[in-house]
């Protein structure tokens, strides 16, 4: 009886919590939590008792589920002030079922249904800047990229950490939530799908803005510049 009663709630409530506060009358962000709540909060709402420290220092909490069959992490990100700010989906394990199940969950409810309408794409960026030294790295290639609307096909083996930071996810934006599908190809297709606080959204992307239009354009100057040959006294 335990049995049927831990599947039905894996494989019934779970994918219910993944899309609360998507309709106008719901009082929550993503799941049962609001953003901005405190790890105690978040504990007791999830039940949650396994953390870590994230590379910055922050918060983590996470546990283990499944979701349209497939097993999967649930990360819980906080601030440095220990305020929510994302809930991650990790696929534990490639199948292309979940991913495809997952995408159309969330294109049935977050999508607007207009014919002739593309879906939207962004680039991820919490991602480039939690790993912005690739773009220091390789500043010509991160810099033409971005002037040429991301259009461009990146190229060179030694590049290949700047490329799969720049990779672009399908996005959804409800209320105070921004959505992301990230397909993660490379050596895995393992799916990441992200639920942002649109706060934090909004500042990483004109982090991201600053970085490409002053940084890297200050750097790739900094390069072009003759070096001055000094003559060796004798």
């Amino acid at each position: 009886m335990n049995k049927i009663l831990s599947a039905f709630l894996m494989f019934v409530i779970l994918p219910f919590l993944v899309f609360a506060g998507a309709d106008g009358s719901d009082e929550y962000d993503v799941r049962q939590l609001k953003w901005g709540m405190s790890p105690e909060e978040v504990k007791q709402v999830e039940n949650l008792q396994n953390s870590f420290l994230s590379a910055s220092g922050n918060l983590v909490l996470y546990k283990k589920a499944k979701l349209f069959e497939n097993d999967i992490m649930i990360t819980f990100y906080f601030d440095s002030n220990n305020q929510l700010q994302t809930v991650n989906y990790e696929s534990l394990k490639i199948n292309s079922s979940y991913d495809e199940k997952f995408l159309e969950a969330l294109r049935e409810k977050y999508e607007k249904k207009e014919e002739g309408k593309d879906e939207k794409t962004t680039l991820n960026y919490l991602k480039i800047i939690k790993n912005k030294k690739y773009l220091y790295k390789f500043p010509q290639e991160a810099w033409e990229y971005a002037q040429n609307d991301y259009q461009i096909k990146l190229k060179g083996s030694n590049d290949y950490d700047l490329r799969k930071n720049l990779l672009k996810a399908k996005i959804w934006k409800h209320r105070d939530t921004v959505i992301l599908y990230n397909p993660l190809r490379g050596n895995s297709s393992l799916l990441s799908v992200q639920y942002i606080n649109k706060e934090l959204w909004e500042k990483s992307k004109t982090e991201y803005e600053n970085l490409v239009n002053q940084e890297l354009k200050e750097i790739i100057a900094k390069k072009a510049e003759p070096v001055e040959e000094k003559t060796e006294l004798l």
